[in-house]
């Protein structure tokens, strides 16, 4: 048998922490179904889901990003930036062609992927990641000297 508030007081305060308890437990719930949320998106195939750290280095490589380029999130993240598995032609053209645009120099690699998200440049491109066989085959060609 519960006790009985002695006082309207002590009712209103027993009251007052029931309802703290109940908005506790009532926020956990949502952050869990919204974790849950987070997960399915994240682990996904059926969408490509890439994030970096401030540096550019792969943090985040899910399973639809594994399927579409063909690389294992383990040979990616905290290893390499989406510069090194871009195609390098459309990075170099993307840092030229930013370069003229903006009138200031672009380095190609990492910078010239997120340039224009930073600061006042926002906007949204074109990815330029390609599929693991082709990044191969592009950087072999440059090696090379051809086209």
């Amino acid at each position: 048998m519960k006790p009985r508030p002695r006082s309207p007081k002590e009712a209103e305060r027993l009251a007052a922490g029931t309802g703290e308890v109940i908005t506790e437990v009532r926020r956990k719930e949502a952050v869990l179904k919204t974790g849950a949320l987070q997960n399915a998106i994240l682990n996904s195939a059926n969408f490509s889901s890439i994030a970096t750290d401030e540096k550019g280095v792969i943090q985040i490589f899910n399973v639809g990003a594994e399927r579409m380029l063909g690389y294992a999130a383990a040979e990616v993240m905290n290893k390499i930036t989406p510069a090194d598995i871009s195609d390098p032609q459309k990075v170099i053209a993307r840092a030229e062609a930013l370069s003229l645009e903006l009138g200031t120099p672009i380095t190609p690699g990492f910078e010239a992927l997120v340039f224009k998200a930073e600061g006042p440049f926002l906007k949204a491109t074109k990815p330029t990641t390609t599929p693991k066989r082709c990044a191969q085959a592009c950087r072999q060609k440059m090696q090379q000297g051809l086209p």
